[in-house]
């Protein structure tokens, strides 16, 4: 993967089979094989080996550690900022208490977080966490971001929508407010070839939380989950992209 692509677009199936296919040591059992978080923390894993930053952001971890200990064992200063909201404080409490190499910032990103500094990260990035910024908000939660990255830095994001959903124009639209309009390629075709989240995923996740899909299973499901995959570097605002 170039490290300066400058991308908006649907995950497709093939894109999970090749990152799974790189990275085939980070999964161990089959319910972690196939779904749209998956491929957004392979993705990231895949432009950050590239990048080989100093310092990273992740934006609402919630209780994953993953990148805890991942950017530890790869050489990477790893922070996390994250308030209680969508997880419960007692959740988000037991998280933290595990994080053995984490700078974790309590708050939200947007709401101007003090302890985030200025010009600081080489990359900041989250997965499936952007939908849940509502439309009205986004324009301070991308402004904060590029306060905080350092004038090299790339910002990495899946974001998960509902089939046909016109929610990433938002998105567009405050990026091409700080500068990214000339380089910003979007392609949100929905298609066959288009990366959905598994059905047991909806049903046991976003239709009751249950540990089995036939406790809460329902009569329609008509609303497929994709995710578009996002990587934008600061160069890009300024037209200087690297050869």
């Amino acid at each position: 993967m170039n490290k300066y692509m400058n991308i908006f677009r649907l995950a497709r199936c093939n894109d999970l089979i090749r990152l799974k296919a790189a990275y085939k040591d980070l999964w161990y059992s089959e319910d972690q094989a196939w779904g749209l978080k998956q491929l957004g923390t392979l993705f990231v894993v895949d432009i950050l080996k590239t990048l080989q930053p100093q310092r990273v952001l992740e934006i609402g971890a919630g209780f994953n550690l993953f990148f805890d200990t991942w950017c530890h064992n790869n050489g990477i200063e790893y922070w996390m900022c994250d308030a209680p909201g969508f997880y419960d404080a007692q959740t988000l409490s037991e998280a933290n208490e595990q994080r053995r190499h984490t700078t974790y910032v309590a708050g939200w990103v947007g709401q101007g977080v003090t302890e985030l500094p200025d010009n600081f990260f080489d990359a900041v990035f989250s997965i499936s966490v952007v939908e849940h910024v509502p439309t009205r908000a986004l324009a301070v939660f991308y402004d904060e971001i590029n306060r905080i990255l350092n004038c090299n830095g790339t910002l990495i994001q899946t974001l998960d929508v509902e089939a046909n959903s016109q929610r990433h124009l938002f998105d567009i639209q405050n990026l091409q407010s700080l500068g990214y309009c000339n380089y910003l390629h979007v392609d949100d075709t929905w298609d066959f070839t288009t990366l959905f989240e598994p059905l047991s995923i909806q049903y046991t996740y976003y239709y009751g939380k249950t540990r089995d899909m036939w406790e809460t299973c329902i009569s329609d499901v008509s609303n497929q989950y994709g995710t578009f995959m996002i990587a934008l570097s600061h160069h890009s605002r300024t037209g200087t992209l690297p050869s």
